[in-house]
């Protein structure tokens, strides 16, 4: 079965652009539903940035992943070795990198993308990945962010990371376009 990890900026749209033509809660209880059933998941990080970004717009609409139940935990997940090169190698931009004074501007700027929801999304999928305990490769991570939109940012955007990672990555319509989910917007 896959499963599908959707990050803050996909909620945010889906409570912003979606949520006024559901007159009949069927988004809602759609997602409410896959929630509850762990198909679809929000993790820690991302809840706590849905509470805190946009006026907490997501958890207005979407009420359901304030039950503690529907959060998954990634506070026992911690980077490793590896991981903490990979992100320094391979996640960040070295022309930007280079233009950075000194080390400890980089290492502070490393530390704050390290706990973003954006990163626990990521080292969520290859823990997982590599424990083999949920999904193996049917992961799909759900985002709005796209390659090129990195607004000179140190660190590269989820879609980036996906390619360099090997893992699946899609957009809320793309999610809507797949899913069993029958909605006319229209009505």
């Amino acid at each position: 079965m896959m499963k599908y990890i959707i990050d803050t900026c996909s909620w945010i749209a889906l409570a912003k652009y979606y949520c006024d033509f559901d007159n009949k809660k069927e988004l809602y209880t759609f997602f409410k539903d896959k929630i509850e059933h762990r198909e679809y998941l929000i993790l820690d990080e991302v809840y706590n940035e849905c509470r805190l970004t946009s006026r907490g717009i997501v958890v207005q609409f979407f009420d359901f992943i304030t039950v503690k139940e529907n959060i998954t935990k990634t506070t026992e997940i911690n980077p490793t070795t590896k991981d903490f090169r990979k992100v320094k190698d391979l996640y960040c931009y070295k022309r930007l990198a280079n233009k950075l004074k000194d080390d400890i501007l980089f290492d502070k700027q490393m530390e704050k993308f390290m706990k973003s929801a954006d990163y626990k999304i990521i080292l969520y999928v290859e823990y997982c990945k590599n424990k083999q305990e949920l999904f193996n490769n049917e992961t799909i991570i759900v985002t709005e962010e796209t390659p090129t939109q990195n607004d000179h940012k140190l660190f590269k955007k989820i879609p980036d990371i996906c390619s360099i990672e090997n893992f699946s990555c899609i957009t809320v319509p793309q999610l809507l376009k797949i899913s069993p989910l029958n909605i006319n917007i229209y009505r």
